[in-house]
């Protein structure tokens, strides 16, 4: 099949799946200004671009300050909608009118006074709010959100506001704004999670500093009523503020009180709404981030220090045992130091982390299905075109089906399977990782060089460098679905590229002289990971570091490396292998005095 024929039928194949339910895929940071500079300005995701990487664009002009956009879009992945917490805006980037007075209150009074080129505009809270479709509704989307009153430090409403999507001629506009679903109080954080029926929600929210939650049935009949329960332990008053959080397939909910050092993780009934079997976890002493998150297979839970990530087994017999610290802040960051805080995994199975004091990029974990070191932190994993906040967007897990013969199966919904996958290359040695929704049980890979597999998640080895259409159809017993993407290989055959050394012209490092910080930038995609290494003039090994290589605008790559802070003024020499030693650039730096 010719590519445009298998890029149409990819196209046709990705709408066509009506549980794709991709609204999760734009992610945005940073702030609109009128001179962007090297600090300030936008930065977005875009989770259906392949491979993923952030740029900047000054389309969204909204200014999220030290916040993250909450967004939804629609079952394809098009933008619909996206706020701050201060007003809402569409698709077309331009408001909606009847959205302005998100969260009124002393902080919106501070934060969204100047809703346009202010940097300190975005409402400043920790998980504020999200987007869910009403079910089996086309034109009815809610906002669920909380505010901060920064002069009681309490979170005293929990709201809704609803758009219409076929009211201002079809851009949609609010019908209802910043409906109380409780009486004024003092609440945690809310967490949605897909019914047993696998098409309503759960609503979870907890009463602040205390053992107190209430929960809603968000169905097509609006939002039921709510219903008050307790959870042990009992959070004493000077405590809590912990942060909840779901795994994947709904089973799990953690609560992670970084304060008391502890996780409370308890079973979750999908059909019914209730907890069980509490399962207390010591954390060890350390500076809290905050941040956590479940691995996609749902067997990890990741807990983030300031400047360390600790990974538990939720499949070991003593879960507290199981503990392994998979990643330690190298020191770096730019502009500040950066570390470890709030945590999101992401449509494309990769966690990412932002850090502690906002800086260029988003740490994160490539491979968290993996146990111990091999799943792999990156630091950073994701460079930024400009400094973003510290917190993330907050998304319940949109692609979550009904629990397949459950008490509660019954309104004939079933896990059609959504195939997705990514590769990571090293050298003409591939890996490619299954990333698929729905439950598949079966998976068929096909490598574009005549061989195929059926793992899950296979390692295939090229014979030589080309362009390579990979195909994954995944299938269980309600159907099947098949993903295609081409690859690029460097190596012997591809005229991009050489077995062993990269050609000179073909990269470029700088400044040199250095102080703090070089760039590589690679004019060609890199043909796997690479790891940089620096020596000094005697032969000694001063530094090791994973490049992690972003796209450039202007066609390959760019990757930093932060220098060792206490090296001299003088030569060194660097070289440029892969994770098998095999050379690929070499050359010197020359290191200046630093300020």
């Amino acid at each position: 099949m010719k590519k445009s024929s298998c890029l149409i039928v990819i196209l046709l194949l990705f709408i066509a799946n009506g549980n794709a339910q991709w609204h999760d895929v734009h992610w945005f940071f940073g702030t609109y200004v009128n001179l962007q500079d090297e600090f300030n300005g936008p930065s977005s995701i875009d989770f259906r671009d392949y491979p993923v990487k952030m740029s900047g664009t000054a389309m969204f002009q909204m200014n999220f300050g030290g916040t993250s956009a909450t967004t939804y879009s629609d079952s394809s992945g098009q933008l619909m909608y996206y706020t701050n917490g201060c007003y809402i805006r569409g698709g077309d980037y331009e408001p909606l009118l009847s959205c302005e007075g998100l969260n009124p209150g002393n902080v919106y009074e501070s934060s969204c006074v100047n809703t346009f080129n202010d940097a300190l505009d975005g409402y400043s809270k920790i998980l504020y709010g999200f987007f869910l479709p009403l079910p089996e509704s086309d034109s009815l989307v809610y906002l669920f959100h909380t505010d901060i009153d920064v002069e009681t430090l309490t979170l005293p409403h929990f709201y809704y506001s609803r758009i219409n999507t076929q009211l201002d001629g079809g851009r949609g506009d609010c019908d209802m704004l910043n409906v109380p679903l409780l009486p004024e109080n003092d609440f945690g954080n809310v967490i949605a999670v897909r019914h047993a029926n696998g098409r309503d929600w759960w609503l979870i929210i907890d009463e602040g500093k205390n053992n107190k939650y209430f929960r809603f049935l968000f169905s097509p009949e609006g939002i039921s009523e709510p219903d008050s329960f307790f959870l042990e332990p009992e959070i004493l008053p000077n405590y809590g503020r912990g942060l909840l959080f779901v795994s994947p397939d709904g089973s799990m909910v953690a609560r992670w009180e970084f304060a008391l050092q502890k996780i409370y993780l308890y079973d979750f009934n999908r059909c019914d709404g209730t907890f069980s079997n509490l399962r207390e976890i010591h954390v060890p002493d350390g500076s809290a981030g905050g941040g956590a998150a479940f691995s996609p297979n749902n067997r990890f839970f990741y807990a983030m220090l300031s400047s360390r990530i600790l990974q538990y087994d939720l499949w070991a017999e003593d879960v507290e045992a199981s503990l392994v610290e998979v990643g330690e802040w190298n020191g770096e960051g730019w502009p500040n130091p950066a570390g470890y805080f709030m945590a999101q995994l992401a449509p494309d199975g990769r966690i990412y982390i932002s850090p502690v004091t906002g800086g260029k990029g988003l740490n994160g974990i490539n491979r968290p299905n993996e146990k111990g070191e091999a799943c792999d932190v990156g630091q950073p994993a994701l460079y930024a075109p400009h400094q973003i906040a510290v917190l993330m967007p907050y998304f319940p897990n949109y692609r979550l089906g009904p629990l397949d013969g459950s008490a509660c199966d019954t309104l004939g919904i079933d896990n059609v399977p959504l195939a997705d996958w990514r590769h990571e290359p090293e050298y003409l040695e591939v890996e490619f990782i299954d990333n698929s929704y729905y439950e598949p049980q079966q998976w068929y890979w096909t490598f574009g060089d005549g061989f195929s597999s059926t793992e899950q998640n296979p390692t295939h080895s090229y014979a030589r460098g080309g362009v390579f259409e990979v195909c994954l159809t995944v299938s269980n017993a309600y159907g099947s679905h098949t993903l295609c993407r081409g690859i690029r290989l460097q190596g012997p055959g591809i005229a991009t590229g050489t077995a062993t050394l990269l050609t000179e012209g073909s990269y470029s490092v700088y400044p040199n002289p250095a102080t703090e910080m070089v760039y590589l930038h690679f004019e060609a995609p890199l043909p796997g990971t690479a790891y940089w290494h620096l020596f000094d003039l005697e032969g000694r090994e001063l530094q090791v570091r994973k490049l992690w290589c972003e796209g450039s605008a202007e066609g390959g790559c760019i990757a930093a490396v932060y220098l060792p802070r206490d090296l001299p003024s003088s030569v060194y020499m660097w070289r440029l292998e892969d994770r098998a030693g095999r050379l690929w650039a070499r050359g010197r730096i020359v290191l200046s005095a630093r300020h």
